[in-house]
């Protein structure tokens, strides 16, 4: 990030018009120039690699040269690694998906740190692709960090620092979305009761319970708020007030009556939290609670959503109602509209209490476990 110095360090290496430079506040390189008025520019070069941080060096000097004519640079004479940090510090830090962006961007710097944008490559791009998957990534999610990649090239064009961009294939077509397999396998209503039986306290069960009962994402229903819970209109916000929605929408579901009774005396604040401080991470607990119910594997916290989905589809509720519970936007929904109808949620007053009775159908059953 951008900041001043009072002093004029001791430049590793001169380009004339701006210098490398060490600080012993991190161990990164970063970059100097004059910037009038006796104060001096510095930019992090986000490497501490040192011929990667000469590259990012070379390039904020051109950038520096053409500042007067406002010329962009050539693609032959950018580095990757300037783009993505770029990228990051003036767009994707202030994203709600920053901490998914923040791990994309680490990825990509990793594979691409000593290239210009130039040499990104059909077969660079195959190349980021195989090595991803052989790390144990999935097809979309090497996907989701070339579109960083993209949107990180389109914000330096945008701020003129990038004449052109290579074009950057999909890899995950039509074909890959429709095999992919879901991140948790369906459970039996037994094998759900087996999971709330090997609970051992109640901040285990309410994470079981609100999993199943707003059929969102792990990592929303971890974020859950009381203030997010609306008694008097019956339902739950899973996107906070002032939060952003991404691409994975948080959306409006209703209150079905086992979340209504065990939330009732839930203290303001975090509705997973011990001693008063949120609870971020269950995969441990998740671990040994699976363990103890004897599942295998494959049974994530993810399952409550493929399960209860696969349920409704079942009863035959629309398909267009049972991807609003679980927050897939609508390919023809249009953003003004949605202003007025972001808050709607009584269609899925049905659904929500079929979802209701099969959680006391499960609930019963584990009670006799």
């Amino acid at each position: 990030m951008s900041g001043r110095l009072t002093r004029r360090p001791r430049g590793l290496v001169d380009l004339g018009n701006c210098w490398l430079v060490e600080l012993a506040r991190s161990p990164n390189y970063y970059v100097a120039w004059n910037a009038g008025q006796g104060t001096r520019e510095l930019e992090s070069t986000g490497t501490a690699d040192l011929q990667q941080a000469l590259l990012i060096a070379q390039a904020v000097s051109e950038r520096l040269q053409r500042a007067a004519t406002g010329e962009p640079a050539p693609a032959c004479e950018t580095p990757v690694v300037r783009c993505l940090l770029a990228y990051w510090e003036e767009h994707a830090s202030e994203l709600p998906s920053a901490a998914a962006a923040r791990s994309e961007l680490a990825r990509l710097r990793d594979c691409f740190g000593g290239c210009l944008v130039s040499e990104l490559s059909e077969e660079a791009i195959a190349s980021f692709r195989d090595q991803q998957l052989a790390s144990g990534y999935a097809l979309s999610n090497v996907s989701r960090s070339l579109s960083t990649l993209r949107a990180a090239l389109n914000h330096a064009c945008k701020k003129r620092r990038l004449a052109s961009k290579p074009f950057i294939s999909e890899v995950f077509g039509e074909h890959d979305r429709e095999t992919q397999t879901p991140k948790g396998r369906r459970l039996s209503e037994a094998e759900m009761a087996r999971l709330f039986a090997a609970t051992i306290n109640r901040q285990q069960r309410r994470y079981l319970l609100l999993l199943a009962g707003t059929l969102g994402r792990p990592q929303a229903v971890r974020a859950l708020t009381r203030e997010q819970v609306d008694f008097e209109l019956g339902c739950i916000r899973l996107n906070p007030r002032g939060r952003r929605q991404t691409k994975k929408v948080r959306p409006v579901v209703p209150l079905i009556g086992i979340l209504r009774d065990e939330l009732a005396d839930a203290a303001p604040g975090p509705l997973l939290a011990i001693d008063g401080r949120p609870v971020t991470d269950f995969k441990t607990a998740w671990r040994k609670l699976r363990a103890r119910a004897q599942l295998d594997e494959a049974v994530k916290p993810y399952s409550f959503r493929h399960t209860f989905a696969y349920w409704l589809k079942r009863q035959r509720f629309p398909d267009a109602e049972i991807g609003q519970y679980l927050g897939h936007k609508p390919a023809n929904r249009m953003r003004s509209t949605a202003i007025y109808i972001g808050e709607e949620f009584e269609s899925l007053i049905p659904a929500g209490a079929t979802i209701d009775e099969i959680l006391k159908r499960v609930l019963a059953g584990a009670a006799r476990i």
